[in-house]
């Protein structure tokens, strides 16, 4: 075998190995965005033992009104929404609420943004709720 076919050789087996070693690492990524994707209010609410009609009367009866953050029709407008003693909850990236929890909220709220924008990711969108709950 010739130097230069060797050569091809060695460096077609390297690159295998790379390869080998991104699809594994793809394969753990993927596994964590499920498990991420799967933590969401309804199922953290159910491992402690509750349901989340349970958890909006336990909320209702404390005077906490459960608001949600969507992109749909009948929100309130972020920087007009009260948010004195409430309860906020953030969807997953991509999905955002489940039809569950949307139907308990109190209230939407939606945050503003420019036609050319079409979503925001869940902790950036939980940041600018946060701060206008402080402002």
């Amino acid at each position: 075998m010739n130097a230069k076919i060797k050569k091809i050789n060695a460096e077609y087996e390297k690159n295998a190995a790379k390869i080998a070693d991104l699809q594994a690492r793809q394969k753990e990524l993927d596994k964590q965005r499920t498990e991420l994707e799967n933590l969401d209010i309804v199922g953290m609410v159910r491992s402690m033992g509750m349901t989340p009609e349970e958890l909006a009367a336990l909320l209702h009866r404390s005077g906490l009104p459960l608001y949600g953050a969507a992109l749909r029709e009948d929100t309130v407008d972020a920087r007009q929404a009260d948010y004195t003693r409430c309860v906020l909850a953030i969807g997953s990236e991509g999905r955002g609420l489940s039809r569950e929890v949307l139907d308990l909220c109190d209230q939407t709220i939606r945050i503003p943004m420019s036609d050319r924008c079409e979503s925001l990711n869940a902790a950036i969108a939980a940041a600018v709720l946060l701060w206008e709950s402080w402002r």
